[in-house]
């Protein structure tokens, strides 16, 4: 009876030896890629600063936010992502056409619209992951087309340039989970190099509400600035606003 007292311990202790070995050695299970997309409005208005060219005037517009949905003209907004492990892309396509009254030296009135898209496309890492909360540290570039329109007696026609150009970008986008079904998101980038504006960034900040494990929908807050300045044109204005969206996540 000793030696079995002894044997049947030490077999007990060798087969659990064994099992977490073979738990050890078993094949990690590999990260998938997950998606989500966002079709969202943004109530865009602008203030700012436009000029379409040399020896012409400076329209100065201004917005208060009870005139946001008033100016607005037209928008489309998508904003897609992919995750994979600690690795993330983010995408926006944003399509605003605003327009204001304001004046031009010396006071006359004018009206001033501004069509402007643009395609960010960044990727980047998870610096900060715990639970439901990670922080994104992502880098890459947002390329614009532009449009603006200046309307006036002033001016013998219509003046409309347009302007394509190109920022690199550097950002960050920290997602905190509040609650079981409220994810709170906060992003920011900034303009690189001024290799094609002058200076550019970005604020949005989103709650959103989590209908079920694949569908969310969010309401926030944009603000976008961008100062480009070439060949006498001055496109230095920011564009603000709400927004809604709803999320799908696969």
């Amino acid at each position: 009876m000793t030696m079995w007292r002894c044997i049947v311990p030490i077999g007990s202790i060798v087969l659990a030896a064994a099992a977490h070995a073979q738990e050890d050695s078993a094949p990690q299970a590999r990260p998938e890629w997950r998606y989500q997309v966002t079709p969202y409005v943004w109530f865009s208005g602008f203030g700012g600063t436009l000029r379409p060219g040399n020896n012409l005037p400076t329209l100065t517009v201004r917005e208060s936010f009870a005139e946001v949905l008033k100016n607005l003209d037209a928008a489309f907004f998508l904003h897609a992502s992919a995750r994979l492990g600690r690795n993330v892309i983010l995408s926006d396509f944003s399509y605003v056409n605003s327009s204001k009254s304001g004046v031009v030296p010396p006071g006359i009135p004018a009206e001033g619209s501004l069509r402007q898209t643009s395609f960010t496309l960044l990727a980047g890492v998870s610096v900060v992951e715990q639970a439901s909360n990670t922080v994104d540290v992502v880098g890459g570039f947002r390329t614009w087309w532009v449009k603006a329109s200046v309307k006036s007696p002033a001016l013998p026609a219509d003046v409309s340039p347009e302007r394509n150009f190109s920022d690199f970008l550097i950002g960050a986008r920290g997602t905190f989970r509040a609650g079981e079904r409220w994810t709170l998101v906060a992003y920011g980038d900034l303009g690189l190099f001024r290799l094609g504006s002058r200076s550019t960034y970005q604020l949005m900040g989103t709650a959103l509400y989590h209908v079920n494990p694949s569908f969310s929908i969010s309401a926030g807050y944009r603000y976008l600035d961008v100062d480009y300045r070439s060949g006498g044109v001055i496109v230095d204005v920011a564009l603000s606003g709400p927004l809604l969206g709803a999320t799908w996540r696969f």
